[in-house]
């Protein structure tokens, strides 16, 4: 029997192919991720193949809200991949907890540290992972799902 690294996880909804979504898990050795592969059957995939090397502990996913300013389109997107990343979960029953932005952040993301969301959660992750190279800042997801991955151990710490 293999042992399996214990992580945790964030996961940030979206299908945009500009910015996509993403999960990453971390802990004291490992941080990982993947982006939003473009269905839900290549994301279970994916899952099922981490699952095989990592035990998620605990998982934060961020839960959505829509923009009146977008188009319904991007909206019924953004909630059916929410609610995929929901079935994903429980299917694995990888126990997770939905948190706002608002919620997430709070405690970890420094309001000084930029005027944009996305600049205050790119100086928070350079700041814990110090060795990690950014991805291009289009790819904010990732950093997301890393930061919510942190709330997530924080929260799941037994």
């Amino acid at each position: 029997m293999q042992i399996k690294e214990v992580v945790f996880a964030g996961i940030d909804p979206g299908t945009s192919k500009s910015s996509p979504g993403a999960i990453a898990v971390i802990n004291d050795c490992v941080i990982d991720y993947f982006r939003w592969p473009g269905t839900v059957q290549e994301a279970s995939q994916e899952l099922k193949s981490w699952l095989e090397v990592y035990d998620i502990k605990f998982c934060v996913l961020e839960r959505v809200t829509g923009n009146l300013k977008w188009n319904r389109s991007a909206i019924a997107k953004l909630f059916t991949n929410f609610g995929e990343w929901r079935a994903l979960l429980a299917a694995n029953e990888i126990p997770y907890q939905e948190l706002t932005a608002n919620q997430w952040q709070k405690g970890l993301i420094n309001k000084c540290d930029g005027n944009d969301s996305k600049e205050r959660v790119r100086a928070f992750i350079s700041r814990y992972f110090p060795r990690f190279e950014l991805p291009p800042k289009k790819d904010h997801g990732i950093l997301d799902a890393l930061s919510m991955a942190v709330k997530a151990s924080e929260r799941g710490k037994i």
